[in-house]
């Protein structure tokens, strides 16, 4: 149709016409084209957002799990607490040094006598977190890290 009534305009030389339908075209195309961009934005957002929810959850899980990762290191603390004491005559020191790392010892209550026949378990208790990475997997094997908008987000998804 279009096609036709340009083709007209340019026989009958209406160049107003002529330019009003090129007009007419280019203004259809660019607005076809930013609806298209505005969409695929508009999708992105939806992508960045259900990886980011999943992040949260897998976060919310380690949180949720934190509480019995610091029980079952007090009681390895308290039972190695126990064992220094009777076999060296002394406490342990107020601090805790890993290698490079060193960090106050946390306060712990002394064994009663049920946990004192169950002290090799609770010097052997090692909690031990099965990481869900599960979101950040799946941001990261479907390429989609570049949609994060927050460039500080991206990167303390990553370290996390």
């Amino acid at each position: 149709m279009i096609l036709r009534s340009l083709t007209r305009h340019v026989r009958d030389q209406n160049w107003f016409a002529v330019f009003l339908d090129f007009l007419i075209v280019v203004v259809g195309v660019f607005i076809g084209i930013q609806v298209a961009n505005w969409n695929e934005a508009r999708n992105n957002r939806s992508i960045a957002m259900g990886h980011l929810s999943e992040i949260a959850e897998d976060i919310q899980t380690h949180l949720d799990f934190h509480p019995e990762l610091y029980d079952a290191a007090t009681a390895r603390i308290a039972a190695v607490d126990y064992i220094y004491d009777r076999a060296l005559g002394r406490s342990l020191p107020d601090r805790l040094v890993l290698s490079t790392v060193e960090w106050d010892v946390p306060p712990t209550e002394a064994l009663s006598e049920e946990e004192l026949d169950r002290i090799m378990g609770s010097v052997n208790l090692i909690r031990i977190t099965v990481g869900s990475r599960n979101g950040y997997e799946s941001l990261i094997n479907s390429g989609n890290l570049g949609l994060i908008e927050s460039r500080d987000l991206a990167r303390a998804i990553q370290h996390y």
